[in-house]
């Protein structure tokens, strides 16, 4: 659903907003498995890629995160008007 909204231009910024909330949310479990929050520690056979450790994950996971945050940063930037700042008024 996420990737969907990434591909139309009216829709990436939701995308990038649910986007870098999904990675938030999954590098805090990551955290809590690293901080010994749980009994049980799940297997991350079902990772991305499979020789990655959790440690491995949470540093993927925030660098992928600030790359996301980077393009939202991006997307919300005002777009300058260029015509406006190229106009000269000759009097």
């Amino acid at each position: 659903m996420i990737a969907a909204l990434l591909i139309s231009g009216k829709t990436v910024k939701w995308g990038l907003y649910l986007g870098a909330g999904l990675l938030t949310v999954f590098s805090g479990y990551i955290a809590m498995i690293k901080l010994n929050f749980f009994s049980h520690v799940p297997c991350s056979c079902a990772g991305i890629v499979r020789s990655f450790g959790w440690t491995e994950h949470l540093i993927f996971n925030i660098a992928i995160l600030i790359v996301t945050i980077y393009a939202i940063l991006q997307v919300n930037k005002p777009q300058s008007d260029t015509l406006a700042t190229s106009e000269i008024q000759l009097s």
